[in-house]
């Protein structure tokens, strides 16, 4: 029987990693930028791309989809055409330090290397959210098994992580459709996020890192601190123990 066919027994680990997407590894306001930039490259007028920009900026924070506004202002096929270019230059390797935040590709490198299993949970439109994740994966070079991504209509997280995941043994199943090879079950979950309410969880088991990728931030660390740790030999799961905002240590 080929191995494909043969259905894994669930792997056992002891801490399984959520990952945020936007502001967390993806500059999401940088895109908006390339975005506008294509625009102008579609004929629409530099004055009108600022007008458009300084909108879609007052947005920031919000769950307002970017694509969404210009779908509506420009259409389906100016959408697209965007979309396509932003994705090209993608692929191309043009864009990595305008849309990644520092330490983004050496998280994931990080994580492979000591064996801790991810996946990207992020809120939001479906079609916004997956463009995102599929020009973040694009940016990577790593495929969906490399990369393993869902987006949830859930806004709490840690509520949806409970409610999909949580087992009646208090071990949390992480489906393989999440992880995009073999199932995983945990006995912990951090979730690195730049938003305090989605790390907030009743469950001692589930922790999470505030990220602060911007300079000056009153709370919270960048994702290039997180790796520096992991290089020196601390856990995500030691991390979250003392970096948890939401939790008395």
């Amino acid at each position: 029987m080929p191995t494909s066919d043969i259905e894994l027994e669930p792997r056992r680990v002891d801490t399984f990693v959520v990952l945020d997407l936007d502001r967390t590894l993806l500059h999401s306001d940088n895109l908006i930028a390339v975005l506008c930039k294509e625009l102008h490259n579609h004929g629409v007028s530099l004055e009108e791309i600022e007008e458009v920009s300084a909108y879609i900026f007052t947005q920031i924070g919000t769950s307002f989809s970017g694509t969404g506004y210009i779908t509506e202002k420009y259409g389906e096929e100016m959408l697209n055409a965007v979309m396509a270019d932003a994705m090209a230059k993608a692929e191309a390797g043009e864009l990595e330090e305008i849309l990644l935040y520092p330490g983004t590709r050496e998280l994931l490198d990080q994580l492979d290397e000591i064996g801790t299993p991810f996946g990207v949970l992020t809120f939001g439109e479906q079609r916004n959210q997956q463009f995102k994740i599929d020009l973040l994966r694009a940016i990577l070079k790593r495929p969906a098994e490399r990369l393993p991504a869902t987006v949830t209509s859930e806004p709490s997280k840690s509520h949806w992580m409970h409610d999909s995941w949580e087992q009646d043994d208090g071990l949390f199943m992480i489906p393989a459709d999440f992880t995009h090879s073999q199932a995983v079950t945990a006995e912990h979950l951090v979730t690195l996020d730049d938003k305090l309410v989605n790390l907030y969880s009743y469950d001692e088991n589930v922790r999470g890192i505030l990220i602060a990728n911007q300079e000056n931030a009153a709370q919270g660390v960048p994702i290039a601190k997180i790796v520096e740790a992991l290089r020196a030999g601390i856990t995500i799961k030691e991390l979250s123990e003392h970096f948890d905002p939401t939790r008395e240590n």
